[in-house]
C-alpha cells in the first residue's frame, strides 16, 4: 500500500511537495505565453482575460487548496492511527471481560484499513482519470483538432491555441501543458476522494470494535473519567479533524464555481475586476428574493456566489452529521457493552472491584454519546446558520460575520448544552 504509505509522511512535507508541482506549471505558462490569454473578436465573452495565472481555480487552488487538501488528508490519515494506540492507553480496551493494554486493536485497524481501502482507491483513481480526462479532451484537445467555432467551446486558457492565441511552441504545446495540469487535477480529486474514505472507514471500524468487537477486542468506556463522554471525547477530536477537511473541500468547490461564474459573466473583463465589484455584493435582497435563482448553482454571476456556499456548506454539514451519527451510535454501543458487563460483575461479586463496577454503571448512565462538543460544535453551528443569515443580508461578509458571532455566542453561554455536551468540552 505505498498510496497510504505517502499519507504516512509529515503533512508539512506533503505540504510544500505539492505545491511544487504548481509552481512549476506557473513558470511553465509564463513560458509558454498562456499566463494572459484574451478572448478574440467574435467571441461573446470578446476582451476577457482568461490566462492560467488569472484563473484562481487553477493557479490559487494547486497552489494554496491543493497542498492543504493532500497534508489534511495526511491528518486524518494519522489521526486514526493516534485515536486507535490511545484507546487501549486510556483504559478503554477489553477482551474477555478483562481490561488489557495491546496493540493488537491498532494491528486489526491496519488489516482492516489495507484489506478494504486498495480496492476503493482503484475506484477513486478510475472515476479520477475517466472525470479528468474528458474534461481534458472536451476543453483542450478537441477544440483544437476540430477546429470548431470559438463560441462553441469555454474560453479558457485550455483552449487558448483554438482561440487564436499566440502560444510559444505551437498549439500543441498548450494542449501537452493542459494534460500536466488536468493531471494535478486528477491527483486533487484522488485525495479527496480518499481523505472521505479513510473518514468513513474508520468511522465504520470504530463503530464494529465498540458493538460487536473486532477479532475479540472490545472497546468500552472509561469509566473513571471526569469527562461525561468517558474517554470517547476521542470521537470529537476526530470529528473536528473530519470537518476540517470537508471544509478544504469546500473552499475548493467554491472558488472553482466562483470562476465558472466569472467566465458566464459578460460584464467583466478580469477576474481581479470581478472580485472587486462583486465581494460585498449578495445574491439576493428584499427586493428581488426568488427561489429560482437562488437554487440555481450559475445563475449567481457574483463573488458571493450564495448558492454554492449554501449547497457546500449544507454537504460538509451532512457529511459531519453522518460521521458524528455513526460516532455516537458507536459509543452508545459500548456504553450500554460497557453497563451489562459491569452490572453482571457487581450482581456476581466477580472479583474485589465488584462494588466499583456499580459505581461505574452508575456513572455511565449520565454519559453523553454525541461526538460534538467545543469547537466542533461551533463549526456545526456556524454552517447551520450561515445559509439561513445570507437569505436575510445584501451581502455575504454581514452574514459571515453574523454566523461566526452566533456560533461564538454558543461557546460564551457556560451553562448552555448545545449537543448534550458542554462548550467548554473536547
Amino acid at each position: 500500500m505505498n498510496f497510504l504509505k505517502l499519507l504516512e509522511k509529515p503533512p508539512l512535507y506533503l505540504l510544500f511537495l505539492f505545491a511544487g508541482p504548481s509552481v512549476i506549471l506557473i513558470v511553465l505558462s509564463l513560458l509558454l505565453n498562456i499566463d494572459v490569454v484574451t478572448v478574440p473578436e467574435g467571441h461573446q465573452f470578446e476582451g476577457k482575460q482568461t490566462g492560467y495565472i488569472q484563473s484562481i481555480n487553477w493557479s490559487f487552488t494547486f497552489t494554496v487548496l491543493f497542498p492543504a487538501l493532500v497534508a489534511g488528508c495526511a491528518i486524518v490519515c494519522q489521526r486514526t492511527s493516534y485515536i486507535i494506540r490511545r484507546l487501549p492507553k486510556n483504559g478503554m480496551l477489553w477482551m474477555n471481560s478483562q481490561k488489557i493494554d495491546s496493540d493488537e486493536l491498532e494491528a486489526a485497524w491496519r488489516s482492516r484499513r489495507d484489506q478494504i481501502m486498495p480496492t476503493i482507491i482503484w475506484l477513486i483513481f478510475a472515476l479520477a482519470a475517466v472525470v479528468c480526462a474528458q474534461e481534458w479532451f472536451n476543453e483542450s484537445f478537441s477544440p483544437l483538432i476540430t477546429q470548431a467555432s470559438s463560441r462553441q467551446f469555454e474560453p479558457d486558457w485550455a483552449a487558448a491555441a483554438a482561440l487564436g492565441h499566440s502560444v510559444n511552441g505551437g498549439p500543441y504545446a498548450n494542449v501537452i501543458f493542459s494534460f500536466i495540469a488536468f493531471s494535478l487535477q486528477f491527483l486533487l480529486l484522488v485525495f479527496g476522494l480518499i481523505g472521505c474514505a479513510i473518514i468513513g472507514v474508520f468511522s465504520q471500524f470504530l463503530y464494529d470494535a465498540s458493538t460487536d468487537g473486532v477479532d475479540g477486542l472490545l472497546v468500552l468506556p472509561d469509566y473513571k473519567d471526569d469527562d461525561r463522554r468517558k474517554g470517547f471525547q476521542l470521537h470529537t477530536e476526530f470529528c473536528q479533524y473530519a470537518i476540517g477537511f470537508f471544509v478544504v473541500i469546500f473552499l475548493i468547490i467554491y472558488v472553482s464555481q466562483l470562476h465558472n461564474n466569472f467566465l458566464r459573466d459578460p460584464t467583466h473583463l478580469t477576474i481581479f475586476s470581478y472580485l472587486a465589484d462583486r465581494f460585498s455584493v449578495g445574491l439576493v435582497g428584499p427586493e428581488n428574493f426568488d427561489w429560482a435563482t437562488l437554487l440555481s448553482m450559475n445563475a449567481s454571476q457574483n463573488y458571493s456566489n450564495i448558492a454554492t456556499a449554501i449547497a457546500a456548506a449544507l454537504v460538509i454539514l451532512l457529511g459531519g452529521m453522518i460521521v458524528g451519527y455513526v460516532l455516537r451510535a458507536a459509543a452508545k454501543n459500548a456504553r450500554d457493552n460497557a453497563i451489562d458487563i459491569f452490572r453482571s460483575a457487581a450482581e456476581n461479586q466477580e472479583g474485589p472491584s465488584a462494588s466499583e463496577y456499580a459505581e461505574a454503571v452508575a456513572s455511565l448512565k449520565n454519559m453523553v454519546v454525541w461526538p460534538f462538543g467545543g469547537k466542533t460544535t461551533n463549526i456545526l453551528v456556524f454552517l447551520v446558520f450561515f445559509p439561513i443569515l445570507a437569505l436575510l443580508f445584501d451581502t455575504v461578509v454581514v452574514a459571515l460575520v453574523a454566523a461566526l458571532a452566533v456560533a461564538l455566542v454558543t461557546r460564551a453561554f457556560k451553562s448552555v448544552s448545545v449537543l448534550g455536551v458542554d462548550p467548554d468540552q473536547g
